[in-house]
């Protein structure tokens, strides 16, 4: 579930509820080093983020648009945070040069040490509710 969040301005805005989960960061040069995030995730820079265990609920806080987006994880416990930034926005054809600037990309997925493996017949149903509002 790659879902992409248009934001009104990248700098202003924060994610809420991966504070204390362990990450392996795939950005430019972070050779896929496992770390903890500590509190919320703000985009300065390229982010390419496996985080694992998370929490039911996430909420995205837009605060160039006044806005709280909440993403539910259901049969998922992990989250993709990406922004490309500036480097690699301007390499990409699908994007504008400065469009990295107003998104962020929050992925609910089975990924990583919590890969879903199914036995034929069986099913696995992952689910992300989202919900936006003003604050």
């Amino acid at each position: 579930l790659h879902s992409y969040f248009s934001v009104g301005a990248v700098a202003l805005t924060h994610e809420q509820g991966l504070d204390g989960c362990a990450y392996t960061d795939k950005a430019t040069g972070a050779g896929g080093a496992v770390k903890r995030q500590t509190g919320d995730v703000t985009v300065a820079a390229e982010v390419d983020r496996l985080y694992a265990g998370v929490p039911p609920s996430l909420t995205l806080v837009d605060g160039a648009l006044n806005r709280r987006v909440c993403i539910t994880f259901e049969g998922s416990r992990t989250a993709v945070v990406w922004n490309p930034w500036a480097a690699i926005a301007a390499g990409m054809a699908d994007l504008p040069d400065d469009g990295y600037r107003r998104f962020v990309c929050v992925e609910t997925a089975n990924a990583g040490p919590e890969v879903s493996t199914l036995a034929p017949g069986r099913t696995h149903t992952l689910v992300a509710p989202i919900a936006a509002g003003s604050y």
